[in-house]
């Protein structure tokens, strides 16, 4: 957020860069409130009560400050790990379902966990977090986002776990009968928000897990093809049968 040697920082840069691309390829715009709409990864959100001007909200004035930039874009802010963050929820406590986040805040998720049989966590059972639109009848369920699997709180591995190489809050990529347990529970969720926006994290982050490579512990859609169980077949069909059940929803473009 600190002005280059042109005065500009580099946020309004890369809005300038994604902005290009958006008009060079028009159909690969996603129009949300009349407008292009732009996600800003943040990482951590801070609680402004306990953290002195976070950069989430260093970036929310700075486009208050700018409505040149704000009257061609509609933007919202994602942080990752918000189950793990009850500060930013709308009700605190022991959730026993996905939860909502504070509408001050309106962080959508990057990623969150899904383990609501974990043990031995402060924040555990987790569940995803989502935010809502509107209000009485016309509210909705703004975004959710679905992942393959989640590490937790301790990462994937647990050395002193009970059940090693797997920390027992991880959500891994396989149940018993190699189906995609989490990410099945994940889209079940979905298909009851009926959500806006459905967000599948993520596709190929090209790193290892802690462990070295094992497909249990890993978020990532690839590998497609494991030993025919591909993650990619499984998200086509979860798809399917999500718009399936979603058909008659207002589109996402109005």
């Amino acid at each position: 957020m600190y002005p280059d040697i042109d005065g500009r920082n580099s946020l309004e840069k890369e809005i300038e860069y994604f902005g290009s691309l958006m008009r060079q390829f028009p159909d690969r715009q996603v129009i949300y409130e009349g407008k292009p709409l732009m996600l800003i990864f943040i990482g951590a959100a801070q609680d402004p009560r306990f953290i002195d001007d976070p950069l989430w909200l260093k970036i929310r004035q700075f486009l208050e400050s700018r409505p040149d930039i704000t009257s061609q874009y509609t933007f919202r802010e994602m942080a990752g790990y918000l189950d793990s963050q009850p500060d930013l929820w709308l009700n605190h406590g022991s959730p026993t379902g996905p939860v909502e986040v504070n509408p001050a805040y309106g962080f959508w998720s990057w990623v969150d966990r899904l383990n609501p049989t974990c043990t031995g966590s402060q924040f555990c059972p987790y569940f995803p977090s989502f935010n809502e639109t509107g209000s009485g009848a016309d509210s909705r369920v703004e975004n959710f986002t679905v992942s393959i699997a989640t590490a937790g709180q301790n990462g994937w591995g647990c050395p002193n776990s009970e059940a090693p190489p797997y920390c027992p809050d991880d959500a891994l990529r396989y149940g018993e009968d190699r189906s995609y347990d989490t990410f099945h529970s994940f889209m079940t969720y979905a298909r009851q928000f009926d959500p806006i926006f459905l967000i599948v994290h993520q596709f190929n982050e090209f790193v290892q897990p802690d462990e070295g490579w094992n497909a249990n512990t890993d978020d990532d859609s690839e590998p497609a093809n494991l030993w025919g169980f591909g993650a990619l077949t499984t998200i086509r069909q979860q798809i399917a049968s999500y718009r399936a059940a979603a058909q008659g929803r207002t589109p996402a473009t109005q």
